[in-house]
């Protein structure tokens, strides 16, 4: 039994334990992978193997992007 149902991968784009604003806040994802669920919240997730090796240079992208945006 999987908890996550048929996700093989998901990840979370968060900003940290600590809230912070969200006034001002903008990250574009110009791949459209991530699904938002708030301004500054949003997950990635990926179904297969296939699909996450498709699309793995531009995740990695967004994560770098991420990190630097979230900081």
């Amino acid at each position: 039994m999987n908890l996550r149902g048929d996700k093989l991968l998901l990840l979370v784009f968060h900003r940290g334990v600590q809230k912070k604003p969200t006034k001002g806040f903008e990250f574009p994802d110009p791949t459209g992978l991530i699904t938002w669920a708030a301004q500054d919240r949003g997950t990635v997730t990926f179904k297969t193997v296939a699909e996450w090796k498709a699309n793995k240079k531009p995740t990695l992208d967004l994560i770098k992007s991420w990190m630097k945006a979230a900081a």
